[in-house]
């Protein structure tokens, strides 16, 4: 049985780490340039420049994954391209609406059945 379990979670992590690659690798391969995206396309050469490495665009493709990898294990997904906003903010918002709309029907339910008798 420890065998099975190790041997499941051992396939989990290495398809957790595919999926993180491939997804990064669509988003580093995408048509539009993050810069603009982030900054707007009224940048001169040099604040495009400026932004390009701060954004660490300038770096290998493993290299600027590794460093994401680091990132998400520390607790940082980066900032948000649509958004522009951090990504821990965007999913505590999410997560916090997902606990507490389930408890609003059986509440409201409850409230009816009451207000019936």
């Amino acid at each position: 049985m420890t065998q099975y379990i190790a041997k499941r979670l051992g396939q989990t992590l290495l398809i957790v780490f595919l999926v993180s690659f491939l997804t990064f690798l669509l988003v580093a391969v995408m048509p539009k340039d993050p810069v603009y995206i982030l900054y707007g396309t009224d940048l001169t050469p040099e604040e495009y420049e400026i932004a390009y490495k701060a954004l660490g665009l300038d770096q290998p493709l493993l290299t600027r994954y590794v460093d994401w990898l680091a990132g998400v294990l520390r607790g940082d997904f980066g900032i948000s391209y649509k958004h522009h906003l951090p990504v821990t903010e965007i999913i505590g918002q999410k997560l916090a609406l997902r606990c507490i709309c389930p408890w609003f029907p059986p509440v409201f339910r409850s409230r009816w059945v009451f207000c019936s008798v």
